[in-house]
């Protein structure tokens, strides 16, 4: 995973960004055969989200991932466009072993899952921050240079 995080930070944001990844917190997502779905929603409280294919039904590639946002949307958590973000009309198969990376303010949903056998994901959200005692203005700085108010 910190090999792909690292290339999409590269990709969007140039190769002297300077940021660090966080997994803030990591999930697994079951759709049950035949009807499995994820409503519409957004994770407001990291940067960047991912999902990760596991095991699904190889005959059935149902259960996409869709994202939803106007033409003119924004990802204020990356500071990209959405064209950037997501691409190819923002609908994505859950492939075996398919890593997906979006800004997590990305409004998505899974569609409904057809296949004969359940579908196994994991899901993760991510801090984006710069590297210790690198803070700069419009970036997180990095938790080991966050002060604790009170004791």
């Amino acid at each position: 995973m910190a090999e792909h995080v690292s290339a999409y930070l590269h990709a969007l944001l140039g190769p002297e960004h300077g940021l660090v990844a966080h997994i803030q917190k990591a999930w697994p997502v079951v759709c049950a055969r035949n009807g499995g779905t994820v409503d519409l929603h957004s994770h407001r409280n990291a940067q960047l989200s991912a999902v990760f294919y596991v095991l699904m039904d190889p005959a059935n590639e149902s259960g996409e991932l869709e994202f939803e946002a106007p033409d003119d949307y924004f990802s204020h958590v990356m500071a990209i466009p959405y064209r950037d973000a997501a691409v190819s009309g923002g609908v994505f198969a859950p492939l075996p072993h398919r890593l997906l990376l979006f800004p997590s303010d990305l409004r998505h949903r899974v569609l409904p899952y057809e296949g004969s056998s359940p579908r196994y994901s994991v899901s993760y959200d991510l801090a984006i921050t710069t590297a210790p005692g690198k803070g700069r203005e419009m970036r997180t700085p990095h938790p080991m240079d966050w002060v604790p108010l009170g004791s």
